[in-house]
């Protein structure tokens, strides 16, 4: 475990912020306030895994921005810029309120999100600021857990998305599958 300095995290939700802030897209600062109202930058990216710290989940999506960027200047086609940027940084945001601290960095599930998915509970909060994803967002958002989405034993009304699904999605586009492994790369990262 890796705990942040109240410095380190700042300086993320800054980074974090003025990456997004420099997009140029409508209603580009909802998600800013957003994230600057919920606990985005404070909570940790999981309850026992990866990020599992104050803090973590910040940390998470900006080193996954990262990874992501890097990976994408050495590809064609690639994504602009501001894909990038959207993707690696909202990909998880349904963790925002999803967790509480027992005691000293112990975390466990505060709120159940109900009968939406992972992916598709940051979707559809992306979606409630009025800030509009772009198909080729959405997809990789989606499906960016990857084969672990596509095999989660789950029931069928909150299942986020099956194994057909997932390859048809990155035959269309092989950005699904480059973000998905820079996410699971980042997850298991020191």
């Amino acid at each position: 475990m890796s705990k942040l300095t109240i410095e380190q995290i700042e300086q993320n939700k800054e980074k974090i912020l003025t990456l997004l802030c420099g997009i140029d897209r409508p209603n580009r600062m909802n998600i800013v306030y957003y994230l600057e109202e919920s606990d985005y930058f404070t909570v940790p990216a999981s309850k026992k895994h990866h990020g599992n710290y104050t803090g973590g989940l910040a940390e998470h999506s900006l080193k996954l921005y990262e990874l992501f960027h890097e990976r994408n200047l050495k590809l064609s086609p690639s994504l602009p810029e501001a894909s990038v940027i959207i993707c690696s940084i909202l990909h998880d945001l349904c963790k925002v309120g999803l967790y509480a601290e027992i005691e000293n960095e112990v975390y466990t599930i505060a709120d159940q999100p109900g009968n939406k998915a992972h992916a598709l509970l940051s979707i559809e909060r992306i979606n409630d600021t009025g800030f509009e994803l772009i198909e080729q967002e959405f997809n990789i958002i989606k499906f960016h857990m990857g084969v672990f989405g596509a095999f989660q034993t789950r029931p069928k009304e909150i299942q986020e998305f099956t194994p057909e699904e997932l390859r048809k999605a990155i035959e269309k586009d092989f950005m699904v599958q480059v973000f998905s492994s820079c996410d699971t790369e980042e997850s298991h990262s020191l």
